[in-house]
């Protein structure tokens, strides 16, 4: 099991310790854009409104107008890091998929079957593998994007943030100190980590099921192998994302609310959609276990 998953992380690891390290550099070479800019005659402007803005269709055409417009430098360094991180991680799943077909379901898959391990532990090994390719690519552009924010402020912002930070108390008292709902402090707690396991799981499912489609294709045709695993996933994912849409729209529409029952009930819809996530995954595994170990279908 362990040559196994050395084998998989140095095929991987070829090329992932490349691109890291370029979109490293490139989120630092863009972030410094935007101060160096100020040199040129060019606006400044704060780099996370306009992220943020950029989520919002109509607003998010204004933004990149106002940018491009005001400081071009900056835009071309905005949209170079808009891409880099997304060509990263498809590179990195384009190779976890090439991999995990190439060694069980072409002319690799019959040195693939003969080690001495059973076909549960490759197929276990190498879904291991590909989750920890996906989470460290995915903290690599964490990390890219806290550089690109960090370069992109000047000095000046962070001055006076620190002594904002050491003032902060000093007006403090217990008569003007805020009291602290607790009940919409928990709510509002449940409601962040139900969103953010949601998303972590309904991103695992995704992929799982990515896996699962290419093993069902490739097990049940003889020719055009690819071209079924991805009409089986394409069905599966516009069933995932119906189910995505229906709990956001839920939950949404209890967040609305004013009261914090209102809001625990839409942080509960969060949660009952990763579990539906969580059960499809497992139902996604348990059908690409059966067919690795009944129904392999080698060319």
């Amino acid at each position: 099991m362990r040559k196994m998953l050395k084998h998989d992380l140095r095929s991987v690891w070829r090329v992932w310790r490349i691109m890291a390290p370029i979109l490293l550099v490139s989120a630092i070479l863009c972030g410094l854009v935007m101060p160096l800019s100020k040199y040129f005659g060019f606006e400044t402007y704060n780099i996370l409104d306009l992220f943020a803005m950029q989520f919002i269709p109509v607003l998010g055409l204004i933004a990149s107008v106002i940018q491009l417009a005001a400081n071009p430098m900056a835009w071309f360094a905005a949209q170079i890091m808009s891409m880099l991180p997304v060509v990263f991680f498809v590179i990195t799943l384009i190779l976890i998929l090439i991999r995990y077909y190439k060694n069980f379901f072409t002319d690799e898959g019959y040195l693939t079957f003969t080690l001495p391990v059973s076909r549960t532990k490759l197929l276990n090994s190498k879904i291991i593998m590909a989750f920890f390719w996906m989470a460290m690519t995915a903290i690599v552009c964490f990390i890219a994007y806290v550089l690109y924010w960090l370069c992109t402020t000047d000095i000046e912002y962070w001055r006076e943030v620190i002594s904002e930070f050491a003032n902060s108390g000093s007006d403090v008292t217990d008569d003007n100190m805020p009291k602290t709902d607790w009940l919409e402090f928990w709510s509002a707690i449940s409601f962040i980590s139900g969103f953010l396991v949601n998303s972590a799981m309904s991103v695992v499912c995704n992929f799982m099921v990515m896996l699962t489609s290419i093993t069902v294709g490739a097990t049940i045709v003889k020719r055009a192998k690819l071209m079924m695993g991805m009409g089986i996933y394409v069905a599966a994912s516009f069933i995932m994302t119906c189910i995505s849409f229906t709990v956001l729209f839920i939950s949404m529409h209890y967040l609305s609310g004013t009261t914090a029952a209102e809001h625990f009930v839409s942080s509960a819809f969060l949660w009952l959609g990763a579990t539906v996530f969580a059960g499809l995954c497992v139902v996604a595994y348990l059908i690409n276990k059966k067919h690795i170990n009944k129904h392999l279908n080698l060319p």
